[in-house]
């Protein structure tokens, strides 16, 4: 051991360890980290013991003989000597929960001060020790039981030392500690947990790590199935990975079973290949993780599936202990599965191995937390940032590759075949090529798009701010953010995190909607509050530290809410009725409670915990995007720029160890060499610019820049260059530093609302939901009521406000100014109602459902917004969407009513002609339960079925993940199919879509007439238009059904010939010969064609057919009539004459829902059979020609 090193380390994960056995155990807190030259720094942090609390009885407080008595049995209560408590310790504090003042005189003077609780800290060596003696803790000791349970155990040992040593948990940290020799990291270094060794450092300077992204390739035998890791032949063939330098350089490898083609691949990607070992391929991989030492290992999906499986397959190849020593040392790391539940990343199973050092980063679920999108397959995620795709290979065409190469045709020496074989051979290996380019692709705009998001200067500032390491944030939910923040903040405020008295509330009225006025406006004015709920918690001190529950507590000290719930109980006034009269029993959140909060105001008690983490965080957010706005207009960001557009320095500069002075003192700048063309300073130290050194100016100061200085005047002064990065760069750090103070700002109301979280208070969310609500109310009442407006809807933190007075926006901004200068008179700072928008062309359409167009104060449009419609929801195919977005904008720029109708007559005629691609009728729904979460006495939605039907199939449906279906005919459209068995997966029905067909008037009756008819009804006032236009389609829909039912039995010529007679038999008035009257309609009758005799001869069947015909050819004609341009040969023509005389007779609604009622509503057995040998035909056409 060497002697004691000063140094820094920029962090970026942390583990606890246990090491040692019984009583020698003891806890380590683990380190790992650059320098900001890039090497690999680990510390061994000793001296730290966890340690939680618990609160004594009362009427012991301040009997310290008692005691002492308490705190001597409490170390002998367990015989196990490992076990044992190393100190107890008496501490006064503070409680987190409820106020609790008591008074005092000072100075001759009563004031009122916290009152601090006597606590017993108890500490241990280990973590696992004081796991196992709080179980003893439950005993009486000396006749007393401690009445309160632990506070401060559960928590992990890793926050509990950040909170305790007040250490942020990614960023530069200054230590004090001895390095130790070791092979497998670049410095170990082992110090003692002292605030004097350990301190935070502030520094803006973000290191970058060394990265691999990595995907695999596997093989099924089941070709329609995912590979299953415990079959010995479905084997992992392929692994690629890219790393990426802190510099941005960018090396491609393939690892790969069996030989591929380097030019189809890439010239640019190193190949290893290996001879069908599957296992020596897993354990290449894992030599490159340790050989490269990568910092970090992202992926997509990794944690829930590569990962994964590699370690079963490693289990079955029995390497698995060999391929988990993956970390910066020779050792076996752990295999952690972890499963939760957030509305942020829905489920998530995860599987990873604990490799020190290294750290696993997933994008999918990161992605799907930030980002909208209809579904989250990589080729729709980088198509949606502008990426490179990946090529169109399907699984099943990968399975087929490599069944071809492996095949016996490998087992035969290519010198000993005919050369058709060696053609057959060098195809299969341009196969195995294809997925191998696949693959590397795959790894490779991963990267691009860890690049394009900027997720490391995301996570790191995100890291800061929440206080949790960064791998907490997507494996763990958001309330463990919370909790840390206000456990650091306890921790150097003396107060213990104890635990609240638990509400008997189960429910609480959220925010406000006000009831709209639908309709179509113009310039609407929006007013919002600004970071409402935050923004009320301040204003009125709202949190745990300030409810107050003692009665004693006077009013006039507190802030009072009091109010009353009623919705849909029998206070209710307006609750819903049948229409008999009496009240709807329907399952509906039943509201009824008089409720009353009081928090102690500022002024008395002084500002909560909350309040004050909320404030931090809002100020420090707005200090941050002054500085954006500053870098923006700076000169370093013109010489940044230059540097970076003419590479005079490249992207960025290395670091490096420089000596610029020898015995005396400077104080020095890193400004690169730019500058000299300023100052003429020189040093013989100093060489000129080629990626080497980097030259530093004397006798100049800059804001932007950190200065090196020294003390030691005997010495060599070494200065360690930063890593140089542009204004740009660094505005994106910036950036991302905003964002997160504002996501923990916005997080800190929702972690009070969870009963069964972290932190819960029910109280407080009650009160800033009411506030809330009152708040909006106000405004939309007040503002009309005194500047001549109309309240068109209000939400939960805005209003939206029609003046008609109003007729440009130059005197909207005026008025929206002088609105918000007067709601400042009736807010508590700092509430403050803005001016957001003006809406040039606002359409409500009912609760948090509208469209607009956003207008700038010069009346130009700059902005189209869409709440809540069908355009925001992924529940819909793109059809619907985009005919709902013509539609809409058309009624926003008041194109003519009857423009927009034959508009959308065109579109659905082209619908029903077959002229718009499948995919646009693709929707796409989360799996976000399981099968078994859902109610099977209850039918499953429809999408679930599917889900159940395509695992049943063998196909990946996981949940979590986003199914894409269509809704389909099934091969009989006359019959209504239940949804879930309509429904089928895009991938199952491209593969048979030459079998089955998309249901288009399932589609124009289920999903596109109700939104429609809404939009047309509110915006034109045209009403069940849609409806129309559906039984129109249905009509031509049964009329072309009965046609072909019939046109193998009768002729067309024959049918019109006959029913002409009929009308000429009618139209004579004297008839004597019945038998003349039939030879007569006999000659003008046509022979009959391709008519089966036997049955034409039975009359019952001719009536039933002539009757059906003349009605429904009578339909025909109308259809053809209105659709000219579509029949244009001459049989069409023809047809269309003969029709022209049968055009008085049409369905009626009533006839449609008539015929629709005898449709059966549900398949039966015998339709279930017809479609399982449908399927079963399908199946054998298809593989006869796979």
């Amino acid at each position: 051991m060497s002697k004691p090193i000063n140094s820094k380390i920029f962090v970026y994960q942390w583990n606890e360890l246990e090491e040692g056995f019984g009583d020698k155990k003891e806890l380590f807190i683990e380190c790992y980290g650059l320098s900001i030259s890039g090497d690999n720094i680990y510390l061994k942090i000793s001296g730290f013991h966890p340690y939680f609390y618990v609160e004594l009885p009362t009427e012991i407080e301040n009997n310290d003989n008692l005691i002492q008595v308490i705190i001597r049995d409490l170390k002998k209560i367990t015989k196990w000597k490992e076990n044992m408590p190393i100190s107890i310790t008496v501490e006064r504090k503070r409680k987190l929960y409820y106020t609790h003042k008591e008074k005092k005189v000072v100075n001759g003077e009563i004031i009122k001060t916290d009152k601090l609780f006597p606590f017993l800290k108890i500490a241990f060596k280990t973590k696992s020790a004081m796991d196992s003696y709080a179980f003893f803790l439950r005993k009486e000791i000396n006749g007393y039981k401690l009445n309160v349970c632990e506070y401060e155990r559960n928590v992990s040992q890793v926050i509990r030392f950040l909170s305790f040593m007040d250490l942020q948990p990614t960023g530069w940290i200054k230590f004090n500690g001895s390095l130790m020799n070791m092979s497998d990291c670049t410095f170990k270094y082992c110090v003692t947990c002292d605030r004097m060794n350990i301190q935070q450092c502030d520094a803006n300077v973000v290191v970058l790590p060394k990265v691999m992204c990595f995907d695999i390739e596997a093989n099924s035998v089941k070709k329609n199935s995912m590979p299953d890791a415990t079959l010995p032949e479905d084997k992992i063939f392929q692994i690629s990975f890219c790393i990426l330098s802190p510099k941005g350089k960018i090396k491609k490898y393939l690892l790969t079973l069996g030989e591929v083609n380097k030019k189809v691949i890439g010239d640019d990607v190193i190949v290893e290949t290996f001879n069908k070992n599957e296992a020596e391929l897993i354990m290449a991989f894992n030599k490159y993780v340790k050989e490269l030492n990568v910092n970090v290992i992202i992926g997509y999906n990794i944690l829930s599936w590569d990962l994964k499986y590699m370690i079963d397959r490693c289990e079955l190849l029995k390497i698995k202990d060999d391929f988990c020593n993956m970390g910066i040392f020779n050792e076996v790391c752990e295999i952690v599965s972890n499963s939760f539940k957030s509305k942020a990343y829905s489920a998530q199973n995860l599987t990873y191995v604990d490799a020190k050092g290294r750290l696993f980063l997933d994008l999918l679920p990161i992605i799907k937390r930030d980002y909208k999108l209809s579904n989250y397959k990589l080729k729709t995620v980088t198509t949606h940032f502008k990426l490179p795709t990946k090529d169109p290979l399907t699984a099943l065409d990968i399975f087929n590759h490599y069944t071809n190469y492996f095949s016996n045709l490998t087992k035969y020496d290519l010198r000993d075949v005919e050369p058709s074989y060696k053609e057959l051979y060098r195809n299969n290996v341009h196969g195995l090529s294809l997925v191998g380019k696949y693959c590397v692709q795959d790894s490779y705009i991963t990267l691009l798009l860890y690049q394009k998001l900027q997720l490391w200067f995301g996570l790191c500032e995100m890291s800061k701010t929440a206080r949790v390491p960064i791998f907490y944030l997507f494996t763990e939910g958001t309330q463990i953010q919370m909790y840390s923040q206000v456990l650091c903040y306890c921790n150097k405020n003396n107060i213990v995190v104890n635990k609240g008295i638990q509400s008997s509330e189960d429910n609480y009225q959220g925010a406000t909607v006000l009831n709209p006025v639908p309709g179509k406006y113009d310039k609407v004015l929006s007013f919002d509050f600004a970071s409402l709920y935050p923004s009320i918690m301040m204003a009125y001190n709202i949190d745990y530290s300030t409810l107050v529950i003692d009665d004693n507590v006077p009013d006039e000290d507190c802030h009072v809410f009091e109010w009353n719930e009623h919705i849909n109980c029998v206070h209710d006034l307006n609750r819903k009725k049948k229409k008999d009269g009496t009240f709807s029993t329907a399952k509906r959140k039943v509201f009824c409670a008089d409720r009353k909060f009081r928090f102690l105001k500022e002024e008395v008690g002084g500002k909560g915990v909350v309040p004050t983490l909320l404030n931090e965080h809002i100020s420090a957010r707005k200090n941050t995007r002054k500085q954006i706005a500053i870098n923006e207009n700076t000169i370093e960001k013109c010489i940044s720029q230059i540097l970076y557009l003419l590479h005079f320095y490249g992207h960025q500069l290395e670091d490096k160890f420089i000596n610029i002075m020898n015995d005396f003192l400077k104080d020095i700048t890193n400004i690169p060499e730019i500058f000299d063309e300023f100052d003429k300073l020189k040093s013989n130290n100093i060489e000129k610019n080629d990626d080497q050194f980097i030259q530093f100016i004397g006798k100049e100061f800059h804001d932007n820049f950190q200065y090196i200085t020294s003390n030691d005047l005997t010495d060599k002064i070494t200065a360690i260059k930063n890593n140089y990065t542009s204004t740009v760069q660094y505005n994106a750090v910036l950036d991302k530093r905003q964002s997160s103070y504002k996501i923990c700002a916005n997080s800190m109301y929702g972690a009070m609302g969870v009963k069964r979280g972290y932190l819960p208070l029910p109280q407080g969310a009650m009160t800033i939901t009411y506030k809330g609500r009152s708040s909006i109310e106000f405004i939309s009442t007040f503002i009309p009521q005194n500047y001549n407006g109309k309240t068109v809807y209000g939400d939960t933190d805005s209003s939206m406000i029609y003046f008609e007075h109003i007729k440009n926006n130059n005197d909207a901004v005026k008025l929206a100014e002088e609105v918000t200068q007067e709601m400042e008179k009736h807010f508590k700072k700092p509430m403050k109602l803005e001016f957001e928008k003006i809406y040039e062309k606002y359409l409500i359409l009912s609760k948090k459902r509208y469209i607009a167009q956003v207008a700038n104060k010069e009346g130009k449009i700059v902005d189209f917004v869409k709440k809540g419609v069908v355009l925001t929801r992924r529940d819909n195919c793109k059809a619907l969407r985009d005919i709902y977005l013509k539609t809409a904008v058309d009624i926003l720029d008041n194109v003519p009513k009857n423009d927009i109708i034959d508009n959308i007559v065109d579109y659905f005629n082209n619908m029903f002609k077959r002229k718009m691609d499948y995919n646009l009728f693709v929707i796409t729904k989360s799996l976000s339960k399981d099968i078994h979460e859902y109610d099977t006495k209850k039918s499953l939605p429809s999408h679930v079925q599917l889900a159940q039907r395509m695992r049943n199939r063998g196909q990946n449906a996981e949940t979590g993940s986003r199914i894409e279906y269509l809704f389909t005919t099934m091969g009989r459209p006359d019959i209504d199919y239940n949804q879930g068995d309509k429904v089928e997966s895009l991938e199952y029905y491209e593969k048979w879509q030459c079998y089955m067909r998309v249901d288009y008037l399932y589609y124009l009756k289920k999903q596109m007439t109700t939104p429609l008819d809404e939009i047309l009804s509110v915006g034109l006032k045209v009403d069940h238009f849609m409806e129309k236009l559906y039984l129109y389609h249905y009509q031509h829909y049964l009329v072309c059904q009965e046609i072909n039912s019939l046109r193998n039995t009768f002729d067309i010529e024959y049918v019109i010939n006959d029913i002409e007679c009929e009308k000429e038999d009618e139209n004579k008035q004297d008839i004597d010969n019945n038998e003349e009257k039939e030879e007569d309609t006999k000659k003008k009758k046509p022979k009959k064609k391709n008519t089966l005799k036997c049955i034409i001869q039975e009359p019952e069947y001719i009536q039933y057919s002539k009757n059906n015909a003349k009605k429904l050819w009578k339909l025909e004609y109308d259809y053809i009539e209105t659709n000219k341009d579509k029949y244009t040969n001459d049989t069409d023509k023809k047809q269309l004459k003969l029709l022209k005389k049968l055009r008085n007779v049409k369905l009626t609604k009533e006839d449609i829902d008539e015929e629709e009622k005898k449709k059966p509503r549900s398949r039966n057995k015998i339709n279930r059979m017809i479609e399982t040998a449908d399927e079963l035909i399908m199946t054998n056409r298809y593989n006869k020609y796979d």
